[in-house]
């Protein structure tokens, strides 16, 4: 027979290891971006998983030319991407001969030669208290 006084109890145990569990699941990394000629406008990030799938997209505003981005993930690979949106209008913009005429850059700073620098390149292990730097250009 259950002893309905002590339900509440076993229910706030049992809610509370969950909680406990599923927060040690997550890890807190910090993303500092170096580079920046200006904080105008903003960052936009894209954080991929390591079988290329978008786990997130984040925008950033620019308050200072080193900002920090905290990022709350499950530990594992990512490949991030960010570009600086120094005129607020959401997109890449490119120069006449197609190159991009705004600051922009990967995880483990990896350039590629004629278009974005191949997935495992940018591939980091985010884990609990990961910093990362990404120097845009």
């Amino acid at each position: 027979m259950i002893d309905l006084k002590n339900v509440n109890f076993y229910t706030l145990l049992l809610l509370g290891g969950f909680l406990l569990s599923s927060h040690s699941l997550r890890s807190q990394a910090q993303i500092q971006f170096t580079g920046l000629e200006n904080a105008k406008g903003k960052l936009m990030i894209r954080v991929r998983g390591e079988e290329g799938k978008v786990v997130k997209e984040l925008v950033l505003p620019l308050e200072n030319l080193e900002p920090v981005l905290e990022l709350n993930l499950p530990p594992a690979k990512y490949a991030i991407a960010v570009f600086h949106d120094e005129n607020d209008n959401d997109e890449l913009d490119r120069q006449f001969t197609g190159f991009p005429a705004e600051a922009y850059g990967f995880s483990n700073n990896v350039r590629g030669t004629f278009g974005p620098p191949e997935l495992a390149d940018q591939l980091v292990h985010l884990q609990s208290n990961s910093r990362i730097k990404i120097s845009l250009e």
